[in-house]
């Protein structure tokens, strides 16, 4: 997709994360702390997580689908700008609830 903006839906990403299994969870874990501007071969992965190609080859599909990583022949690199618009959209989120519950003590407060 050069020259144009990925659009992701935050809710759907976070709602699609808290629905993963542990796995998932840990590989995106993995893949974020180890890459330093190359992509994780996916040896590294299975072996830093005990899990089989095929067990990685499904979390890091849904991972991609997701648009949280990029798969290249490589290995996985982790997609930075979709992941800081996800946790953007979530602190923005959070803020929002935080005043209106707020607003809401102040109501029975008062």
């Amino acid at each position: 997709m050069s020259g144009s903006i990925e659009k992701v839906n935050p809710r759907a990403v976070i709602s699609a994360l808290m629905g993963f299994k542990e796995r998932g969870a840990s590989v995106l874990s993995y893949i974020l702390m180890r890459q330093e501007g190359k992509p994780v071969p996916p040896s590294e992965i299975q072996k830093a997580l005990n899990i089989s190609p095929s067990n990685l080859s499904h979390s890091g599909r849904s991972l991609e689908n997701l648009g949280l990583i990029k798969r290249s022949p490589d290995g996985y690199t982790p997609n930075m700008g979709v992941i800081i618009n996800v946790l953007l959209s979530v602190v923005v989120d959070l803020v929002k609830r935080v005043e209106e519950l707020e607003k809401e003590t102040e109501k029975k407060q008062g």
